[in-house]
């Protein structure tokens, strides 16, 4: 094929072409010949529709062609280096009766399509379009590159002289389509106009800094975040004292239609307006007054969600636990845990006597634990990181291994009868003295703190009313997180 472009180029520029199949081997004969020298890739065919297409690529310019399915040529080099087109200048002029079309981006400056095609007289009887000049060849209508076009490196590597605002005005502009220059002239962009753009946006969550924004919440996931932790730190409560709850946060706020509505009920009478002027002042204040309603709405439904613990029972039960509750418990706890653990512990020496007592110090332990879980659910939401065990752990009676005859029977839920083994069972269960350090160790600090600052606080904040709510807010937190802290100490911790 080599040898046979090269000899269709020795003819003279004024005879044409016999059929199309000689000008596609003359034009993409010559390209070969100016490219091949520069570039380490040979020809490529890629199976496309019933055609072949042939591809030329030195990394920097490609060149396909084709015989499209009218039996017509379509030649389509795409280029970057403007110094390759010119070497092919005398190849591509000798080309009699060529139709160009091309399309240039300013925005880029680079050539972005070429297509050259010499139609059939016999496919194509129809005169060429007015407006197109038939001597006209792919250099002729090329744009003049620039300097530092010419000093750019080819794509895609960065150079440090770019302007970074240009690229990212150009990756806009190809986003949004292969436009014109008449079209990009059409609608200028001023600095300003993305700002515009983001006020004029009607939707609440994406307006940049008017509008009401969602609040921020406490979420599964953030809870779980904290390592192997059942409970949130403490750090973490105080931080998020304050925020919305997950029941203030179901109610929502009141929706607009609903204030809408509101202000149709209150509007007076549509008035028969003649003059332009008269219904745009009209529709002024229509606008005015639905907006100052609507703020007023607004308004209304924050001091409503601000006030909505006074009449609810979960902020009041949370207060009721630690201030009332929590102390006289973990007092009666702690007083008869630390009587039998160290007496049992003291008389081990007479050991009859002393394991008598321990055993009771551990079945008191169980006790304990299984009604401080209980309150912790009843009055708290604890994490859901750890959830508590269904059944609960048994207190001193356990559950034995069913049987062969049990399970032919169908009971699966058999009660151990041996007091011997029930009580093997309870010194050798870890969680018995995981509830012992927790009693004596972790609950009594946190119970005095928070009993005595609850006992500052409580009085003046709901005598005050205004800060009651905020109050109730953060002992709601707190409770939550010391409730996280006693289903660790006395389950999580040891599986």
């Amino acid at each position: 094929m080599g040898e046979h472009s090269r000899g269709d180029l020795g003819r003279e520029s004024s005879q044409p072409y016999r059929n199309n199949t000689e000008f596609i081997a003359s034009f993409s004969g010559s390209f070969l010949d100016v490219v091949a020298p520069l570039t380490p890739n040979d020809k490529v065919n890629t199976e496309d529709t019933t055609p072949m297409w042939n591809l030329w690529s030195d990394g920097h310019t490609e060149m396909i062609f084709n015989r499209t399915a009218n039996d017509g040529p379509d030649v389509r080099p795409t280029a970057t280096d403007f110094g390759l087109l010119k070497r092919c200048t005398p190849q591509i002029r000798a080309l009699r009766k060529c139709l160009c079309a091309y399309l240039v981006d300013e925005k880029d400056n680079s050539l972005a399509l070429v297509n050259a095609a010499m139609p059939d007289p016999l496919l194509f009887p129809s005169p060429p379009p007015s407006n197109i000049d038939n001597t006209l060849s792919p250099l002729d209508v090329l744009p003049t590159p620039t300097a530092s076009l010419a000093a750019d490196p080819p794509p895609p590597y960065p150079s440090p002289r770019r302007n970074r605002g240009t690229r990212r005005a150009r990756g806009r502009v190809q986003a949004t389509g292969h436009s014109t220059d008449s079209e990009a002239d059409a609608h200028p962009r001023s600095p300003t106009s993305d700002r515009e753009d983001a006020i004029g946006e009607t939707t609440p969550l994406l307006s940049p800094g008017g509008g009401r924004l969602r609040r921020s919440s406490l979420s599964h996931t953030s809870i779980l975040s904290y390592a192997s932790s059942a409970a949130p730190s403490l750090a973490h409560t105080v931080v998020s004292l304050f925020h919305p709850d997950a029941d203030d946060e179901d109610e929502g706020s009141p929706s607009p239609a609903g204030s809408g509505n509101e202000d149709d009920d209150h509007t007076s009478p549509a008035l028969h307006l003649h003059s332009s002027r008269a219904r745009r002042a009209h529709a002024q204040v229509q606008t005015t007054s639905s907006h100052e309603s609507s703020e007023r709405e607004r308004m209304r439904g924050t001091w409503r969600r601000y006030f909505r613990p006074m009449v609810r029972k979960v902020y009041w039960g949370a207060l009721f636990h630690l201030l009332i509750l929590n102390f006289p418990f973990a007092l009666v706890a702690w007083i008869y845990l630390f009587v039998f653990t160290l007496t049992g512990t003291t008389l081990m020496i007479l050991l009859p006597l002393g394991a008598l007592l321990c055993f009771f110090d551990l079945l008191g332990a169980r006790t304990f634990a299984r009604g401080e879980l209980a309150l912790q659910t009843r009055f708290h939401r604890p994490p859901p990181s750890c959830p508590l065990p269904h059944p609960p752990r048994p207190i001193f009676t356990r559950l034995a291994a069913p049987t062969s005859s049990d399970a032919e029977a169908g009971t699966l839920s058999v009660y151990e009868g041996s007091f011997y083994k029930n009580t093997y069972a309870m010194f050798t269960d870890p969680t018995s003295y995981q509830a012992l350090f927790y009693f004596l160790v972790i609950k009594p600090p946190i119970v005095i703190l928070l009993s005595l600052v609850l006992l500052v606080l409580a009085p003046v904040c709901i005598v005050l009313v205004v800060p009651a709510p905020a109050f109730l807010r953060a002992v709601r937190k707190i409770g939550g997180w010391q409730a996280g802290v006693a289903i660790e100490g006395l389950w999580c911790a040891v599986r």
